[in-house]
């Protein structure tokens, strides 16, 4: 594969999980409005989303071609007398690096549960872990949450105009992607926070009894 053809994968295959990581990230971002709120909407989403169809073919395998694409490309890379990419790019880049280093461990943690248990997390279950290991999952949330909030942005600038998609390019611009960046960063660590300060009933959910009785 030419590095032509491997661009236009990997921006076929990360606008198609775009579409999943937005509607993930929203959800992320409702946990603010309290418990009734995120668990409704996430109840709404799972139903279309975990279809069996949808998940392995618009969910799971674009996320595996893109990540299996960016480790071809960044392997392709090595000792290239290339320039580095700098500023928004370069933060582009390694937040990408972050989603790879994780996403195969958030996934199982949250879906064998599911799968194994019907104990999907919901925000009891998200709320259990900052009680569990909380030296973890302070810095991971946050950490995980923008990552992929930013990876998103800059992700659909670039390959939205090379699927033909053209004003998507304006999300580029440096004060255009910071300013709805800093809009959804917020939204997300308002989140955290509330999850991090849910109540001790959380440890009583049937995601986080799954955990406890291993």
């Amino acid at each position: 594969m030419n590095d032509q053809r491997l661009r236009a994968a990997q921006a076929l295959t990360g606008t198609i999980f775009a579409g999943f990581l937005f509607l993930h990230l929203f959800n992320q971002m409702l946990a603010a409005r309290g418990a009734a709120t995120y668990d409704a909407v996430q109840g709404t989403l799972r139903a279309g989303y975990q279809t069996p169809l949808v998940e392995v073919g618009l969910v799971l395998t674009p996320l595996v071609l893109h990540a299996g694409l960016a480790v071809r490309s960044m392997w392709r890379r090595r000792g290239s007398s290339a320039p580095a990419p700098t500023g928004l790019a370069r933060v582009h880049r390694w937040s990408g690096r972050v989603l790879l280093l994780f996403f195969v461990g958030h996934v199982l943690a949250t879906r064998l549960p599911s799968l194994l248990a019907d104990a999907p997390p919901g925000f009891a279950g998200v709320a259990f872990t900052f009680k569990w290991v909380p030296l973890w999952f302070w810095p991971y949330y946050p950490t995980l949450a923008l990552a992929g909030w930013f990876h998103l942005l800059y992700g659909l600038g670039t390959s939205l105009p090379q699927l033909g998609f053209k004003p998507a390019a304006r999300l580029l611009n440096r004060r255009t992607l910071l300013s709805v960046f800093a809009l959804g960063a917020v939204a997300l660590l308002a989140a955290v926070w509330t999850f991090g300060h849910a109540d001790d009933a959380v440890m009583q959910s049937k995601f986080a009894r799954w955990y406890l009785e291993r």
